[in-house]
């Protein structure tokens, strides 16, 4: 991939799919590049470009919290959620790092905010992460998503 607009849904994808194969490193590699460019450059409505900013640092969080690099997870989920506060997705990932590192209370209001955005998802970025949740855990099997935020035996 070269940074050409056309195939930035595709490094997601494909980003996603490394994620799943716990292979962080190279999902980062692949999607870092993005963040010093537009993701869409030919789009310049806000409400149509944030959705795609949220899902490229959300991956990243993931990404990089699979890596081990807690605080720097943090900030890609904190960063997605400035592009796309609508999000579902974003709040979900921040909020179980957030129980992971012993924030509870930070948990539950970011899961809270979750459940809030679920009412009213409709961006296609999160399609790419409807069915199934990434996972920053090694050899993990995949985990559908529910139509609404619930905890795992893990959180």
């Amino acid at each position: 991939f070269r940074l050409n607009t056309s195939f930035n849904v595709g490094r997601l994808n494909l980003a996603f799919a490394l994620i799943e194969l716990d292979r962080y490193r190279e999902a980062l590699d692949l999607l870092t590049p993005l963040t010093s460019v537009a993701m869409i450059q030919e789009i310049h409505l806000p409400s149509r470009v944030a959705p795609l900013e949220e899902a490229l640092h959300s991956t990243i969080g993931v990404a990089r919290w699979g890596l081990g690099d807690l605080d720097g997870a943090e900030a890609s989920f904190r960063t997605a959620v400035r592009y796309f506060p609508e999000s579902e997705a974003a709040h979900v990932y921040w909020a179980r790092l957030a129980r992971e590192r012993g924030r509870v209370t930070d948990a539950l209001a970011l899961e809270a905010t979750a459940r809030m955005n679920a009412l009213t998802f409709d961006n296609y970025p999160e399609v790419a992460n409807l069915f199934f949740w990434m996972n920053p855990k090694d050899n993990q099997p995949m985990q559908r998503r529910a139509s609404r935020v619930v905890r795992t035996a893990a959180d």
